[in-house]
């Protein structure tokens, strides 16, 4: 991402997911400003829309932004030790 990031100036938007869920308001304020879209509070209670989703997703979007997924992959570092030790490298 780094290569496409530094290609691609101001063109990519990373958003750090530890930071999303802890700061939602603000993180999706920037996603939005950096969008140049217009603000709207449905931005915030995303969850609350009663359109149809026909997506693999259709649970998640009714559920309020959570942090239940932070350090998931631990439960699978015993398996994956040596791919993880690399990814920090």
């Amino acid at each position: 991402m780094t290569h496409y990031t530094i290609l691609l100036d101001n063109f990519i938007y990373t958003v750090d997911y530890e930071e999303l869920v802890t700061r939602p308001n603000e993180k999706i304020r920037e996603l939005i400003q950096f969008c140049n879209l217009e603000w709207e509070d449905s931005c915030i209670d995303f969850y609350k829309n009663k359109r149809n989703v026909k997506t693999a997703s259709v649970q998640q979007v009714r559920e309020k932004i959570h942090s239940k997924s932070v350090d998931g992959y631990k439960n699978y570092e015993v398996f994956f030790s040596k791919l993880f030790k690399n990814l920090r490298a």
